[in-house]
């Protein structure tokens, strides 16, 4: 969905309006991504 609403961004971070983000993103933002199209994380397991 968010590519047809966003056709000219190469790249989104979606967080849910509930995640609670302790550290730095940039690690996940820097990722080579280029065959996935979803990573999940399920609650707790961190």
């Amino acid at each position: 969905m968010l590519p047809n609403l966003l056709p000219e961004v190469d790249r989104v971070l979606y967080l849910d309006y509930d995640t609670l983000v302790l550290g730095d993103l940039t690690t996940l933002w820097h990722s080579d991504l280029a065959r996935t199209r979803t990573i999940t994380l399920i609650q707790g397991s961190c």
